[in-house]
């Protein structure tokens, strides 16, 4: 017997099976929601700077069972296809975790959301809100009890146009395990700060970011020891031992020119081997102490007690501290970072540079064709004979064709079409007094077989996904998860692997991937130079396993070639710079300049790969912060691959290039004599009443107004006979000599003396009066109304002789 239900009854029996279903779900949705909850802190204490690494700290709160998951963070390459940022988790029930994430230079005007996905739903987002600042604005951190320290800062004014001032005020869990997290940071200062709360991989991710051009200042007074009891001796200029109350320090108040209040704490101690940047009779005030590109500063006085809190002499103090360390280069070259921001983009297109396939050689090529011949010709014929179908000739001799063809083409593919080509570029950073170098590698990868590209690197690697075309425009950018574009690639962050996996729509083009570290350097680049009669001559010694090619030493206004160096060779050094037109321009144009002409040839008639690739590098870093240095720049080439560089060759083809950059020491004093040649000293700007100022790789830009300009001489003045003292200001010769006035600073009188420019060099007569005790040369600029002035260089050359 069949039964029939009503209609009624079945549509009841929907309602109420619907019914139960959402009673079912929906109160297990809601409640793995409510289970877990996450907060993400960006950037340092909400802060990054444009073109800098944006790291991230997420937080995941478990309250439920154990979660599998991921973050993620979905962006866009050139506003065309979508990158996916994420990173595998695990969180046991009951329990919260810490993770560290990041954005590759993030620019400004840009939100992004990350989401918490469990198998294939969200459950739990947050936006990442940051503030942006201007890649120019020179930023110090504070870590220090009174939230308002060094708040005052932000008035001072700074030479670069539209340059400024940002304080951010830490907390120690704001300070990243991973240096290269820091680099937002120019200055990082601790004042009445308990040092204990620091990690040791926090002390160590400060010592790095150090040694790469950092400032680190260390504040005394009262409260001394609580600051500095955790910190290692290397951040500590000045060895403090005890604090006393001083009624007032003259030596800062003729400094600043402003009074001090009497009755305050100053902490008291001994320098070894460091600067004293200011003292008060045998007792350091303020010290300096070197530690790579980096300085380290020691202050005897609390910040944040009276009567530095309102100090009106801080601003002076300060701009005397900045002024002096130059962190990150931000005060003589205010606009460096946003020049270079784009800069490593170029590299993507030296990536495309790889060798072609070798053609087969003449004698295959005469076999092929050969045995072309005989199939077609007597085979075909005999093969028809043999079964007397000879009228069948007219099909199957193309038919042959055509199966001899396509065999030499997959003979072919197989061997050639299917090669996986790797190309990567490494430029590491080596400095003298550092254990570690910095390593900046770009990586390349053409394999149009391969729809789905794996790239497997190292453990806890920085990777960034680089355009492969428009290299000009911001490589990431936010966007929402709603819109549709196609997936480019999928970035596995940190852990026991880092992964990159490109998708198919990259097939045809050159996969490229940007990879910031930090590795043991491989090596050394020893010399033993000094100078003698304005030349530069001593050895250089190639201390690494790798033979160095392309090379080439280089000072401010001079440079010697070296075509090779062998590992462990030691060679001969010697070249003079001079003060000419064509030792002004970035590094690349001096090196391959064609004289007379003075037009680079750089790699345009170059046959050789290898030469090609590095004078392409060569031309990159000609605007790089190496272009800066005012001493003297190693720079080579080894097409071998440096070890723990985190780059796993592929299968098929790998090509390398690595490019070691090595600062290197000049001694100025040679058998009871010093010689200074030009571009080894040069000024930095003290003072200035006009804006209209910018300092960029290339030089200095003036308008109308009064500039202040110091040169440092790096010798012991005591019992120094000066013979000759002579000064040059490289740049608009018409200018310099019709619209400026040029000036120096008698320090006998105290007061500044004009001076007649001239395009030659403008020699001092009784030098001794220019000098300062402490070696210091100042020379005044005033550019005239309606001008603006560019200048190059200003430097000295001296030579004298000690009398004992």
């Amino acid at each position: 017997m069949i039964y029939r239900l009503r209609p009624g009854i079945i549509h009841t029996v929907l309602i109420l099976g619907i019914s139960l279903t959402l009673l079912v779900v929906s109160p297990l949705k809601t409640q793995a929601e409510d289970e877990v909850t996450m907060t993400v802190k960006a950037g340092l204490s909400g802060y990054v700077r444009s073109g800098e690494i944006l790291p991230l700290k997420i937080k995941v709160e478990n309250n439920g069972a154990d979660l599998n998951g991921k973050l993620q963070i979905t962006t866009t390459l050139n506003n065309e296809a979508g990158l996916i940022n994420y990173k595998e988790i695990f969180v046991s029930s009951g329990s919260e975790k810490l993770f560290d994430m990041y954005m590759p230079r993030s620019y400004g005007g840009q939100d992004y959301t990350i989401r918490l996905i469990s198998g294939e739903n969200p459950i739990a987002e947050s936006k990442i809100r940051v503030t942006y600042l201007p890649a120019n604005e020179l930023i110090i951190g504070v870590l220090a009890t009174d939230p308002a320290t060094l708040k005052h800062l932000e008035a001072l004014r700074l030479p670069g146009e539209g340059q400024r001032i940002t304080v951010i005020q830490l907390g120690p869990d704001d300070i990243p395990k991973n240096s290269m997290f820091l680099e937002t940071l120019d200055g990082l200062v601790l004042n009445n700060f308990n040092s204990q709360l620091l990690a040791d991989g926090q002390i160590e991710s400060i010592y790095g970011w150090v040694e790469r051009g950092g400032l680190l200042v260390v504040a005394g007074g009262a409260n001394w020891h609580r600051t500095m009891a955790s910190l290692p001796s290397e951040f500590l200029p000045c060895l403090v031992s005890g604090s006393r109350i001083v009624d007032g320090l003259s030596s800062l108040e003729e400094l600043t020119g402003e009074k001090l209040e009497s009755g305050f704490v100053i902490s008291e101690g001994e320098v070894k081997g460091k600067e004293v940047m200011l003292g008060q009779e045998d007792t350091p005030i303020i010290a300096r102490g070197s530690l790579g590109r980096g300085s380290t500063v020691y202050l005897a006085f609390d910040l944040a007690m009276p009567p530095f809190t309102t100090y009106a002499g801080n601003e002076k103090l300060w701009w005397h501290i900045l002024s002096n360390t130059d962190p990150h280069s931000v005060i003589s070259a205010g606009n460096f970072r946003v020049e270079m921001m784009h800069r490593p983009n170029e590299m993507t297109w030296m990536l495309r540079n790889i060798p072609a396939n070798d053609l087969p050689s003449g004698a295959a090529l005469g076999l092929i064709m050969l045995l072309y011949i005989l199939v077609l010709g007597p085979g075909t014929y005999l093969l028809l004979k043999k079964f007397d179908r000879r009228d069948w000739g007219w099909i199957a001799i193309p038919a042959m064709a055509v199966i001899l063809f396509s065999v030499t083409y997959l003979t072919g593919f197989k061997t050639k079409g299917r090669d996986t080509y790797t190309n990567t570029i490494s430029v590491v950073r080596m400095d003298p007094d550092c254990d570690f170098a910095r390593v900046t590698s770009f990586i390349g990868v053409f394999a149009p077989t391969k729809r789905v590209l794996n790239l497997e690197l190292g453990p806890d690697k920085m990777v960034e996904v680089m355009p492969s075309d428009n290299y000009w425009q911001y490589p990431t950018k936010r966007v929402n998860v709603d819109d549709k574009l196609p997936e480019l690639a999928t970035v596995l962050q940190g852990g026991d692997r880092t992964t990159v996996e490109f998708n198919d729509i990259t097939r045809w083009s050159m996969r490229s991937i940007r990879l910031e570290d930090t590795m043991l350097k491989p090596g050394k680049i020893t010399s033993d130079l000094t100078t003698e009669a304005g030349k530069i001559f001593g050895t250089l010694t190639n201390n690494t396993p790798y033979l160095l090619s392309d090379c080439v030493i280089i000072s401010k206004m001079g440079y010697q070639k070296i075509p090779k160096i062998l590992p462990g060779e030691t060679i001969s050094i010697n070249f003079s710079p001079t003060v000419s037109a064509r030792n002004t321009g970035p590094i690349f144009y001096r090196i391959y300049e064609s004289y007379p002409v003075n037009r680079p040839q750089g790699y345009r008639y170059v046959q050789s790969r290898d030469t090609v690739v590095s004078r392409q590098v060569m031309e990159t870093l000609s605007y790089s912060e190496e272009s800066l240095a005012g001493n003297l720049v190693f720079i080579g080439r080894t097409s071998e691959m440096l070890e723990d560089l985190g780059v796993r060759d592929l299968n098929g083809r790998n090509y390398h290039n690595t490019v070691l950059i090595a600062r290197q020491d000049l001694k100025m004093e040679n058998k009871g004599k010093v010689s200074i040649p030009p571009g080894v000293v040069n000024a930095r700007v003290v003072s200035f009443n006009n804006q209209r100022f910018n300092r960029d790789l290339h030089g200095y830009g003036m308008g109308e107004g009064l500039y202040e300009f110091q040169l440092d001489i790096p010798v012991s003045l005591k019992d120094l006979h000066i013979d000759k003292l002579q000064l040059y200001t490289v740049g608009d010769n018409r200018s310099l000599r019709y619209s400026v006035g040029l000036s120096v600073f008698n320090w006998e009188k105290q007061s500044y003396e004009t001076i007649t420019y001239q395009p030659n060099g403008m020699v001092l007569n009784e030098p001794e009066r220019y000098i300062s005790d402490t070696g210091a040369i100042r020379i005044r600029i005033e550019v005239g109304k309606d001008y603006y002035l560019f200048l190059s260089s200003i430097t000295a050359v001296l030579e004298g002789r000690y009398q004992s």
